[in-house]
């Protein structure tokens, strides 16, 4: 209970005075945000007045100025000081400029000022372009007090409508004016008001040195806010780094921005004194009560602890009396009663228990005893089982040996023949060349066999030399670098059976290409494997009266394979693996010309781009080879 109680007072009860608090800090906060959006409004709407005021002011003098004024300095200096009622409001000056911008007359009197020219100013430029009255963004005065300033201006324009002077009043921002005095303005004791142009340019601010400074973005989130158009007031921090509750007013008479500052701390003040009584009261009260209930609760729980301290004996100590007494007459006296029985009870089921576990352990060393022998098989049974599987690692580690000194034989076997074939090509044009220099040169002095026999040696020669070729690309297929590169086999398919057909115009045979076959492979390569195959293709069908060679591709589940058919003469499939090797003819070479080594090109290039190949026929009907580029 005690603890429930210092609950209550650690974690509920200032649990309800924090939600309290911040209800009320909450409250007070948009109270003083309302207030201080009422204020900026108020003060917002009496600037506008004033700004109405003293433009319509010089509107009104303006109206007076005729061309003899603007044309005589003097006049006009005389005209100025007649309006004393302008000279009290804009007590940086009163002037009169020509339309070139040049300075005719003004009230501060300073020598050598007339005829200056003005019209770089941005006032004159505004008024001279809009040809309507202009209140400027603050400027450094060319007085020399060089204050900040702005100037207010009204165009003159003739009878004939061109514009003739302008009229302009400037107000001192550092003296005691309707905008001078309202940085003198306090919230209570810290709070202020700011006035911006709309391009962030202070114009007024109780830090005089702050007028004229541009006020940075991103230092007062609210300010940013009010900025691109937001009228109100929130909390926010100032650009010097104090949290505010701030309030935002647009004027209507100019875009400058009124807002009212008033610091958080001193805003919020009474919250703070509350919040510090409210804890005050929660801490003592807390003491207090727990104190009180500490001493009561004390007096209650002593039968109960002399009720815990006899189970804690019974608990310790199996040969205690395992029967509680205590002095009481109330529901703790029952409880001991309830006890006491329960302990009756539970006494006679732990003799009943000692009987049943003596039974148990009899059975558990029988089941044991099966356990083990059980246990002793099992262990053989792995044992052999792990004998077994060492020397499955010794026949693989042995079958990976043989297997690198396999590929190692292959590798010296492809570097000979590659070796070979090469030293045979020079022998091989040497015969060619010495052949055709008899047929040639010393044609008149051969019979007709001899010419025969030399014939018979140069086909052979020919084939010899096209064999040695077969046989060097079959080896430069083994160690050419593979290029992986979009090739599209549609392409190079029509350009094999064009030149097919230059080596027999003649020949009737239809070609069935399909477009955009495109696979990602080595190009040179590529260009082999579908030189081979569509070449196969027309040797094959070459004594079918119409022979059509088609080329493809489908799709079959994630891979696409592409086929070159024909309706030629076709093979027995029981020889299907067997035409993949090197060397190997399924038909006569003295019917159809070959080497036996293209099929076998072809599988050693598909194999290194990762797919397959494989052949489907009928005899007398045709073949199709498949293939795939992994």
């Amino acid at each position: 209970m005690v603890l429930y109680i210092l609950v209550f007072f650690v974690v509920i009860a200032p649990g309800i005075v924090l939600l309290s608090l911040n209800h009320y800090r909450s409250s007070v906060e948009n109270s003083v945000a309302d207030q201080q959006f009422m204020l900026v409004t108020r003060i917002a709407e009496e600037l506008d007045q004033k700004i109405i005021f003293s433009q319509e002011a010089l509107v009104s003098a303006s109206r007076r100025i005729n061309p003899r004024i603007i044309s005589d300095p003097l006049k006009a200096e005389e005209f100025l000081f007649n309006n004393l009622s302008l000279i009290s409001i804009f007590d940086n000056g009163v002037f009169l400029f020509g339309s070139d911008g040049r300075l005719i007359a003004e009230t501060t009197q300073r020598p050598g000022r007339t005829g200056m020219d003005f019209s770089y100013r941005e006032y004159m430029k505004r008024t001279i372009a809009t040809g309507k009255p202009v209140i400027s963004s603050p400027f450094i005065s060319s007085m020399p007090h060089h204050h900040p300033a702005i100037m207010f201006t009204v165009p003159i324009f003739g009878d004939q409508g061109g514009l003739q002077a302008i009229f302009g009043g400037s107000i001192d921002l550092m003296k005691p004016n309707f905008l001078g005095l309202l940085s003198r303005a306090k919230i209570g004791t810290d709070g202020y008001f700011v006035l911006t142009t709309a391009d962030r340019t202070v114009i007024m601010h109780p830090e005089q040195g702050r007028i004229m400074a541009s006020f940075p973005v991103g230092r007062n989130p609210l300010y940013d806010k009010a900025i691109n158009g937001f009228e109100g007031a929130g909390e926010t921090v100032t650009a010097a780094g104090v949290h505010s509750i701030s309030a935002f007013k647009r004027l209507k008479t100019v875009e400058w921005l009124m807002s009212a500052n008033y610091p958080e701390n001193e805003a919020l003040a009474p919250i703070h004194e509350a919040n510090c009584f409210a804890w005050v009261i929660v801490f003592l009260g807390g003491i207090m009560t727990v104190s009180v209930f500490w001493v009561v609760m004390k007096q209650l729980i002593a039968p109960l602890i002399s009720f815990t301290d006899q189970i804690r004996m019974i608990h310790s100590n199996e040969d205690h009396d395992r029967q509680v007494e205590v002095a009481t007459n109330d529901e703790i006296r029952e409880l001991a009663t309830v006890f006491n029985g329960l302990m009756a009870g539970l006494d006679e089921k732990e003799k009943r228990l000692r009987e049943v576990n003596e039974a148990l352990e009899t059975r558990v060393a029988e089941r044991t005893a099966q356990l083990e022998e059980t246990n002793m098989i099992l262990q053989n049974e792995i044992r052999n089982r792990i004998e077994a599987q060492e020397e499955i690692v010794c026949l693989n580690e042995d079958l990976n040996r043989r297997a690198l000194s396999l590929e190692t034989i292959n590798r010296e076997l492809e570097s000979f023949s590659y070796s070979v074939s090469h030293d045979l090509r020079a022998p091989v044009r040497h015969i060619k060349s010495f052949i055709n220099i008899l047929m040639t040169d010393h044609a008149e002095k051969l019979d007709t066999e001899a010419e025969l026999l030399l014939r018979r040696i140069s086909d052979a020669s020919g084939k010899l030399e096209v064999l040695i070729n077969e046989i060097l690309n079959l080896s430069k297929v083994s160690r050419a670098e593979i290029k992986h590169l979009p090739v599209n086999l549609s392409a190079l398919a029509a350009e094999i059976a064009g030149l097919l057909k230059e080596t027999e115009p003649l020949r009737a045979v239809s070609f069935d290409i399909q477009d955009n076959v495109v696979v990602t492979g080595d190009p040179a390569l590529m260009h082999m494997v579908m030189q081979n195959l569509m070449e196969n293709a027309w040797k094959y069908s070459a004594k079918t009266a119409q022979a059509v060679i088609r080329f493809g591709a489908v799709e079959h589940g994630n891979e696409t394979v592409c086929f070159v058919k024909d309706n030629g003469i076709g093979f027995d499939m029981a020889n299907a693996e067997k035409m993949f090797g090197v060397f190997q003819r399924l038909h006569d070479s003295s019917q159809y010309e070959g080497t036996g080594i293209g099929l076998a090109t072809v599988q050693r290039i598909i194999h290194r781009h990762g797919g397959r190949v494989w052949a489907e026929a009928v005899e007398g009907e045709g073949a199709t080879f498949f293939f795939t580029v992994g």
